[in-house]
């Protein structure tokens, strides 16, 4: 009796350790899937650096083509951002007549709230433009850029060019289009792994329900 009592004893504990083995797995697998829960995006990497003695700025430019549209809008989807946050300028252009400036500051607060990542950088009045500047300065990923028209629907647009300019004058130097970013030397000031045209290029993740203005 004794001899069977310890051989039930022997079972029981290596099937609570097996059991206690599966429960951990399980557990592990669980945690794995919520930190792989956010979408990943392909970016647009800005690091911050000096140039003499001014920090880059870091330019994206997208057009909407030649007939303007009105921009009353604007979602970014942005991670990794350096310090306590962020400030990203857009500059809407109708032609070569600059309509607005506006600049977002993007807390790091604000992105914890964030689960998706997703932030409402403009919610105004609409703008009519063909165009618009994307600047930074401070480190960041810049994983989309999405802008809602007047008919609360996304904007079509395009990359035209992008780069990096040492102060605000300096308008087209370091400045290419994505045929030429895509050749750059890696010693260029303007190369960049993950290149400024990155922050369109997956318009399709963007949460519809997100959108504010009515139709």
């Amino acid at each position: 009796m004794r001899q069977g009592a310890k051989h039930t004893e022997i079972i029981m504990k290596k099937v609570i350790s097996l059991l206690t083995t599966l429960l951990l797995a399980f557990g592990m697998t669980l945690a794995f899937a919520g930190c792989g829960n956010k979408t990943e995006y392909s970016y647009w990497e800005i690091k911050a650096k000096q140039a003499a003695d001014s920090r880059l700025t870091f330019v994206s430019e997208l057009s909407f083509g030649s007939s303007y549209v009105k921009i009353g809008e604007v979602w970014l989807n942005v991670s990794d951002i350096s310090g306590n946050g962020v400030d990203v300028t857009l500059q809407f252009y109708k032609s070569s007549t600059l309509k607005k400036t506006w600049t977002y500051r993007i807390s790091s607060d604000a992105l914890k709230k964030s689960e998706s990542g997703w932030l409402n950088a403009y919610f105004d009045t609409a703008i009519e433009c063909t165009k618009v500047v994307v600047s930074v300065i401070d480190s960041m990923k810049f994983n989309e850029i999405c802008f809602i028209n007047s008919d609360a629907k996304l904007a079509s647009l395009t990359f035209t060019q992008g780069g990096v300019k040492s102060s605000t004058s300096d308008k087209s130097a370091n400045i290419y289009d994505r045929a030429t970013l895509d050749k750059l030397d890696e010693n260029d000031i303007a190369y960049n792994k993950y290149p400024a045209y990155n922050i369109i290029d997956e318009q399709d993740k963007f949460p519809l329900e997100y959108i504010k203005t009515k139709a």
